[in-house]
């Protein structure tokens, strides 16, 4: 209900600004300095409500203070404009102009615009703020603050920060939103949103995202809860996922997919499980690790694993380059047996290219071995796979922790 209330307000002030606006038309095609008028310049008015003045009709007239009981209609307003519901002036509006509900500015507003519920200006160049909504028809700078959105249909030099969302045709400053920003073209400096950042065009500097950051090409970096995609990437990416197309930078996070960047198909054996599989992706200098491996035998009730790692590879990719891995496998005999067993390898190998799409890759591994003693099959297959031990404690808890150097050799393909 909450949220139908709040649609529906912000489609009100939309309305009443776009039927204002269309009074305007005419005058927002073409910028209105505030000092050159050609009306005559008076120092105070006060209206009752629009057209219905005490002193004179100030439609056509340009005043430095100007008083509404309800609202008012005057030409252009120098200094301050207070208003009980609304304020709207054809052309500009300067220093100050405060409503309880709007404010219109059919020309430049450059200075200080606050209103219960909506502001609106063909130009911005002060600061505005809005209980509900704040609209610019054309370019606008400095400041915007509002309760639920900010829109701004040119340009935005400045800082935008809304309970709900922040819209720009381009971003030159810093946009902070509740639940989205949105930009059409580029940006450039910071977007931080609850839920999500988009920019259409090309980024430059930092997306922070709840759920998640897009933009077609990013130069600096995107963090995010769950998702970053862009085309192009040149920086880093922080992110449960993160897709490109390209990345000259670094994407972190559980599952990284480049494009054109790192990705393995490995078939290995190690001392252990002689038959493994495991996807690499990512890029080469930090790349994610999906694995599962077997050990033939006993196949009504095997001996098996599936595990996640991070590795990366340094050196001469079409010779001789060097791979280091983190893994951390869960051993099960049968079915799944949760956190009983657990697998840990560091691998420290080489890789060497036998082909266009194919790779030789051997080393050593380092590998602690945790197990519950109190788990099911512990004193059948799981307490033996390690083939020697440098190290074999229990402990008090019934935690067993064994410790050995082992090796793996595979065939990767790309």
């Amino acid at each position: 209900m909450k949220t139908n209330v709040k649609i529906a307000r912000t489609l009100i002030c939309l309305f009443i600004i776009l039927v204002t606006g269309k009074v305007f038309s005419q005058n927002s095609n073409t910028t209105v300095n505030a000092n050159k008028t050609d009306t005559s310049v008076r120092e105070i008015q006060v209206s009752f409500l629009p057209f219905i003045s005490f002193n004179g009709s100030p439609i056509n007239s340009t005043v430095n203070l100007s008083l509404n009981i309800l609202g008012g209609y005057v030409k252009e307003v120098r200094t301050l404009e207070i208003g009980s519901i609304i304020n709207i002036d054809e052309k500009n509006a300067g220093k100050c102009q405060v409503a309880g509900v709007g404010n219109v500015v059919g020309g430049v507003s450059s200075g200080f615009q606050s209103a219960g519920v909506f502001n609106f200006a063909a130009s911005q160049m002060g600061v505005q703020i809005g209980g509900v909504l704040n609209v610019v028809a054309r370019d606008a700078g400095k400041c915007q603050i509002a309760g639920e959105a900010n829109v701004v249909c040119g340009s935005f030099n400045g800082f935008q920060a809304a309970g709900v969302i922040n819209v720009a045709k381009s971003l030159k400053g810093v946009q902070v939103a509740g639940v989205l920003n949105t930009v059409f073209k580029d940006a450039k400096s910071s977007q931080i949103a609850g839920v999500g950042n988009v920019t259409a065009g090309s980024f430059e500097g930092c997306q922070i995202g709840g759920v998640f950051n897009y933009a077609t090409k990013v130069t600096g970096a995107q963090i995010s809860g769950l998702l970053n995609v862009t085309t192009f990437m040149k920086g880093t990416q922080l992110s449960f996922m993160n897709i490109s197309d390209s990345c000259q930078g670094m994407p972190i996070g559980f599952f990284s997919f480049v494009a054109k960047g790192y990705h393995q198909l490995e078939f290995s054996a190690d001392e252990v499980f002689y038959t493994n599989i495991a996807f690499r992706t990512g890029v080469k200098h930090f790349h994610n690790i999906f694995m599962a491996g077997i050990r033939p035998g006993d196949f009504g009730s095997p001996l098996w694993t599936v595990g996640y790692g991070v590795g990366t590879i340094f050196g001469n990719s079409n010779k001789m380059s060097y791979n280091i891995d983190l893994v951390s496998q869960q051993v099960n005999k049968g079915d799944f047996s949760r956190f009983d067993s657990e697998l840990c390898k560091l691998y420290l190998g080489i890789d060497k290219k036998i082909g266009s799409k194919a790779s030789i890759t051997a080393g050593l591994t380092y590998n602690v071995f945790i197990t519950a003693t109190h788990a099911k099959y512990y004193n059948d297959e799981v307490s033996t796979i390690a083939p020697y031990t440098l190290s074999n404690q229990t402990y008090s808890n019934g935690v067993n922790i064994k410790t050995w150097i082992g090796a793996k050799i595979g065939v990767r393909l790309f």
